[in-house]
C-alpha cells in the first residue's frame, strides 16, 4: 500500500480499501488473477498451486495464456496478492495545481494504481495504462515538474504492473519488459539493455528499481547516495520499494535490506537512519518507502517504521510518519509517501498518519460511493486554493477543500441544505458550483451567478469562466453571465440542441441534427467551426479551444493550440467520448 508525495489514492474493494502511490503499486482487480482456488484471496495456497503446475502444463495457473506456467504467471500472482477488488479508484489530498487527486470519471475498473510527486497512474483491467496530474502539458503559473510523466506512450501495449517516481512513470509490460517515461535527467528512464524479464518494478524519488524473474534486483538513475548500488550479498528477493534516495528489498527468506541515503543517523536528509533496518525486525511480507523513512509489515501483521518521523514536532522532517499508532492492530498492507504512512487493517479499515498537507489525511469519513466529481482550483500567484465537489450515487452532493484563503468559506458547509437529489454538477463558474436537480431546476452556490427566474426545467448544464449555459427540456439553449458578457448571446437561429459545453469565454452547442455551433470570444478561432466538420455526436471545450466527436468516431479540435491541444494524433482511430482540459484534450478510443 503506497501513497503519492502530496496526495493519496484508494481502490475501493469488497472487503477492504487500499491507499497507494510513490514506488511500486499495490494491485486491485475484479477478475482477481491469481485466485486459483476461488476463495476471493490471492495467498499462499494459490502460490503453491502455481508452483505445482510450473512448466508446460497450462490450466488455470497459466494466467497469461501462453501455454506455459512460468515467471510471467508468477509475477501476475504476486502483483495481485491479497483480497479480490472491485477496481474503483478514489483519491484525495493536494490537487490544486495539477489535478492528481481528481480521478477521471470514465476511468473504469483498475488493477493497480501508483502515485508520484504530483501525478497519478492507473493500470486498467484490460492492461492499458492511464495517467493524470502533472506532466500532461503546460499548466498555468505553477509549472513545476512537467516532464511528460502523465503522457502514456501510444504503443506501450498491455501491462501487468505500474510504478511512479517523483516525476517519472514506470510500466511492466505483459512480456516482462520494462518501460519508463517522464523526467530523465539522471537516466531514471533509460532501461538497461541487459535487464531481462522482470516481475516487479518500483520508483524512487529520481531512480528506478526492477525485480527480475530470477529474483535479482536492478536499479538505475540518480545514485548520489548509492541507492542504485545493489549489495553484492543481497541474494534472491520477492519484493522491492523505492524511497526518496534509498532502496528497500524484501528477500525470499522474509528479511529486509535497505541501502542508499540513511545508512547512518546524523539527523540530515542523507542520513536519517532510513536504511538502518532494526536488528529485531523479524520476517516480513511487505515493504514501503517514504522520502526519508521506511515501513515494513511483519508476518504477524504488525507494522514497523524507521527513519524520519520518530517524533511529531512538525519541524524539518519530523511529522510522526514513523510513529505507529498504538491502537493500529494487525494489518494486511502498508504504504509510504513523502512524509506519511498508511495501512490497511485486517478489518479493511484505512489508517494514515504523518503530514496532512493538502488534506491528504482528511477524507470525509461518511463520503460513501460517488458517481461524478467536479473541482475548482486556482494557481493565482501559486496560492493554495482548491475545492472539490462530488455527486454521490444517491444523488446527494458533497464538497470540501477551499485551501488556505481565509476569505473562502468551508465548502462542505456551503452546499445548500435543501439541495435535494441531483443529476449533474459542474465547477468553475466564478469559483463556485452549479447543480442540475432531478426536477430540472438549477442551483448555484459559492458564486455570484444568479439563475434566470424564467429558465424553466433543464436537462443539461455547463459552466464557463463567469457564465453558465443550459439546455431546457424543450431543447432551447439558454446562457447567462454574472456581468452580461456578449458570449452569452445565444444565436437566434440555433434551433433545438442535445448538448452544450463551455470554454473560458465561449459557448458550444450540439444541434439535434448533429451540427455544431460556437459563439462568444473568438480570439483564438475557437468559434470557427470547420466547414467540413460533418454531423457530430458530442462536444467539449478547453479554456480557449473546442473539440467535436464526429458521427464516424473521428475527433476534431480547433482554437488555441499553444500546447498542441488541437493536434489530434494521426493514429487516434474512432473514438466514443471526448473531454477538454484547460490546455489539453482527451479521447477514448473504441
Amino acid at each position: 500500500m503506497k501513497t503519492g508525495l502530496n496526495h493519496a489514492v484508494r481502490v475501493t474493494v469488497a472487503a477492504l480499501s487500499i491507499v497507494l502511490g510513490l514506488g511500486a503499486a499495490v494491485p486491485a482487480t475484479a477478475q482477481c488473477p491469481g485466485d486459483l482456488n476461488g476463495n476471493g484471496v490471492v495467498d499462499g495456497a494459490d502460490l503453491g498451486a502455481l508452483l505445482t503446475a510450473w512448466g508446460p502444463k497450462g490450466g488455470s495457473a497459466d494466467m497469461t495464456g501462453d501455454g506455459i506456467v512460468d515467471g510471467a504467471d508468477l509475477g501476475m500472482l504476486l502483483v495481485n496478492w491479497g483480497a479480490c477488488h472491485s477496481g474503483t479508484v478514489r483519491s484525495w489530498g493536494k490537487s490544486q495545481y495539477y489535478g492528481q487527486s481528481i480521478v477521471p470519471t470514465n476511468l473504469g475498473p483498475c488493477n493497480a494504481i501508483a502515485g508520484g510527486g504530483n501525478h497519478t497512474v492507473a493500470l486498467l483491467a484490460d492492461g492499458t495504462v492511464h495517467a493524470w496530474g502533472d506532466g500532461r502539458a503546460t499548466q498555468g503559473l505553477c509549472i513545476y515538474e512537467n516532464f511528460g510523466q502523465s503522457i502514456v506512450p501510444p504503443y506501450l501495449g498491455p501491462c501487468t504492473a505500474i510504478a511512479a517516481g517523483y516525476s517519472h512513470t514506470i510500466a511492466l509490460r505483459a512480456g516482462g519488459s520494462v518501460r519508463a517515461w517522464g523526467r530523465n535527467d539522471y537516466g531514471q528512464c533509460n532501461i538497461p539493455t541487459n535487464l531481462g524479464p522482470c516481475i516487479a518494478i518500483a520508483g524512487g524519488g529520481l531512480h528506478t528499481v526492477a525485480l527480475r524473474t530470477d529474483g535479482i534486483v536492478r536499479a538505475w538513475g540518480r545514485n548520489d547516495y548509492g541507492q542504485c548500488n545493489i549489495p553484492t550479498d543481497l541474494g534472491p528477493c520477492i519484493a522491492i520499494a523505492g524511497g526518496g534516495a534509498h532502496t528497500i528489498a524484501l528477500r525470499s527468506d522474509g528479511t529486509v535490506r535497505a541501502w542508499g541515503a540513511g545508512i547512518t543517523n546524523t539527523g540530515s536528509y542523507a542520513n536519517y537512519g532510513q536504511s538502518i533496518v532494526p536488528t529485531n525486525l523479524g520476517p516480513c511480507t511487505a515493504i514501503a518507502g517514504g522520502s526519508v523513512h521506511t515501513i515494513a509489515l511483519s508476518t504477524d501483521g504488525s507494522v514497523r517504521a524507521w527513519g524520519a518521523g520518530v517524533t511529531n514536532t512538525g519541524y524539518g522532517l519530523e511529522h510522526g510518519q514513523s510513529m505507529i499508532p498504538t491502537e493500529l492492530g494487525p494489518c494486511i498492507a502498508i504504504a509510504g509517501s513523502g512524509f506519511n504512512s498508511a495501512t490497511v487493517g485486517a478489518d479493511g479499515a484505512v489508517r494514515a498518519w504523518g503530514l496532512n498537507w493538502g488534506g491528504l489525511l482528511a477524507v470525509p469519513a461518511d463520503l460513501g460511493p460517488c458517481k461524478a466529481i467536479a473541482a475548482f482550483s486556482t494557481n493565482s500567484t501559486c496560492t493554495h486554493y482548491g475545492r472539490m465537489c462530488v455527486l454521490l450515487t444517491d444523488g446527494t452532493v458533497r464538497s470540501w477543500g477551499c485551501g488556505t484563503a481565509s476569505s473562502w468559506p468551508n465548502c462542505d458547509e456551503e452546499v445548500p441544505d435543501n439541495l435535494g437529489p441531483c443529476t449533474a454538477v459542474t465547477a468553475g463558474v466564478d469559483g463556485g458550483f452549479l447543480a442540475l436537480k432531478a426536477d430540472g431546476s438549477i442551483r448555484s452556490w459559492l458564486s455570484n451567478l444568479e439563475i434566470p427566474p424564467d429558465l424553466g426545467p433543464c436537462r443539461a448544464i455547463a459552466g464557463g469562466g463567469h457564465f453558465a449555459i443550459a439546455i431546457q427540456a424543450d431543447g432551447v439553449v439558454r446562457a447567462w453571465a454574472i456581468d452580461g458578457w456578449s458570449h452569452c448571446n445565444v444565436p437566434a437561429d440555433l434551433g433545438p440542441c442535445t448538448a452544450v459545453a463551455a470554454g473560458r469565454v465561449h459557448c458550444i452547442a450540439l444541434r439535434t441534427d448533429g451540427g455544431v455551433r460556437a459563439w462568444g470570444s473568438n480570439s483564438y478561432g475557437q468559434c470557427n467551426v470547420p466547414a467540413d466538420l460533418g454531423p457530430c455526436t458530442a462536444i467539449a471545450a478547453g479554456y480557449y479551444h473546442t473539440i467535436a466527436l464526429r458521427a464516424d468516431g473521428g475527433v476534431r479540435a480547433w482554437g488555441s493550440n499553444s500546447d498542441g491541444q488541437c493536434n489530434v494524433p494521426a493514429d487516434l482511430g474512432p473514438c466514443t467520448a471526448i473531454a477538454g482540459g484547460g490546455y489539453h484534450t482527451l479521447a477514448i478510443q473504441r
